[in-house]
């Protein structure tokens, strides 16, 4: 993959979409634009959605309040792009988080201390913007297409993310104390539900979230998703 820097400013809205689009066309399938903004850029991705819905992965790595960073990533396409399916988008941002994690983990166990508590930034802005797509975009559109609510699959995704939230608080708490063997040993436990967790849901709830939805209502929720 080939990563280009580009930091995006402009005397208005317009300009730096235009900007960002004529950047984004010479991207290779794959390859991804490191943006950085100086306001919160989640109101010009609406926009940009327009113009190429289904072809492109964007997610945050710098979250404000000075300034934001976002990956945009030119997707390979197909049937497995972002907005083919509940499984495809989903499935691709397990796959980042996923590579986050290792990140970290690696750093931990290498005892680079300054290079963990970086990695472990990344990481958890990744997996709790994951969480945020699922509980506020996903998980309420598809409790309320299928009525399936209280006793539902939903809430147990969401009993196991606050699980997870725990072990990446007690990460956090080690990193506070410079303890990297504790950093370690709850690595082992995140990675345990990470792996349990991310095999039911690409194995069953967002299969029967593409199999029960309708179109229409599949592009809501991955475009709402898209935008948080």
């Amino acid at each position: 993959m080939t990563v280009n820097e580009m930091t995006l400013t402009g005397v208005d809205d317009a300009e730096i979409l235009a900007k960002l689009l004529v950047a984004f066309e010479a991207l290779k399938p794959g390859d991804a634009l490191a943006l950085s903004f100086e306001q919160d850029p989640r109101p010009m991705l609406a926009a940009f959605q327009e113009k190429v819905w289904g072809d492109f992965h964007w997610f945050p790595v710098l979250n404000g309040p000075e300034r934001w960073g976002v990956t945009l990533e030119r997707a390979q396409g197909g049937d497995k792009g972002p907005g083919s399916s509940i499984v495809a988008f989903f499935s691709f941002d397990h796959r980042r988080c996923d590579q986050l994690f290792a990140e970290m983990e690696q750093a931990a166990r290498s005892g680079a201390l300054i290079g963990t508590r970086q990695a472990f930034e990344r990481f958890e802005l990744g997996m709790l913007h994951h969480f945020k797509m699922e509980e506020e975009g996903f998980f309420p559109r598809f409790e309320e297409a299928t009525g399936m609510g209280n006793q539902g699959p939903t809430q147990v995704m969401r009993m196991e993310h606050v699980q997870m939230r725990g072990v990446m608080s007690q990460m956090r708490g080690d990193l506070d104390k410079e303890d990297l063997d504790g950093v370690s040993r709850a690595c082992g436990t995140l990675l345990m539900l990470m792996q349990q967790h991310n095999v039911k849901e690409e194995q069953m709830l967002y299969p029967m979230s593409d199999m029960h939805l309708d179109g229409a209502a599949k592009a809501q929720i991955l475009r709402e998703s898209q935008r948080m």
